[in-house]
């Protein structure tokens, strides 16, 4: 099982693109409890072979603050946003 966290100030508009993944659970929690709003996307998929590609818009790209991913409980790298 592979998640990834994503965690931003702004809303998250993502389009996933892949072809045989299969998103097992999706879940956004919006925390306004203070001056800033935080944005988490959680995304559980399997059948990700090598590459999982998380496509946002730009202008929410820039407000990204955190981005970790995980499978089985181990950190796997991210690559840097390209804008």
């Amino acid at each position: 099982m592979f998640q990834l966290t994503v965690v931003a100030f702004s809303a998250l508009l993502a389009t996933i693109s892949a072809s045989a993944i299969i998103n097992k659970e999706v879940s956004r929690i919006v925390d306004a409890s203070t001056s800033v709003v935080r944005v988490t996307t959680s995304i559980k998929a399997t059948n990700v072979d090598g590459e999982y590609q998380l496509i946002l818009p730009n202008a929410l790209a820039s407000h990204l603050a955190h981005m970790a991913v995980t499978s089985k409980g181990n950190v796997l790298s991210v690559s840097a946003p390209v804008m």
